[in-house]
């Protein structure tokens, strides 16, 4: 049984793919792609975190230490 279906080349495979040919300018857009997808699911789970823990610490809260 195969999990792993074969396909379109993920953003990693690219930015090798891209780095071996010395494409610059397609690295550089899929280095800062990878890059803003990394920063917004960090900050989607932080959102979630506070959202499904809340303020459960003082230190969580507004205005504590």
């Amino acid at each position: 049984m195969n999990f792993f279906k074969q396909g379109q080349p993920g953003i990693g495979i690219l930015i090798e793919l891209y780095r071996q040919r010395l494409q610059s300018e397609q690295l550089f857009a899929a280095v800062i792609l990878s890059s803003l997808f990394g920063l917004s699911v960090f900050w989607g789970f932080g959102f979630l975190a506070r959202w499904v823990v809340g303020g459960w610490h003082e230190s969580a809260r507004p205005g504590g230490s």
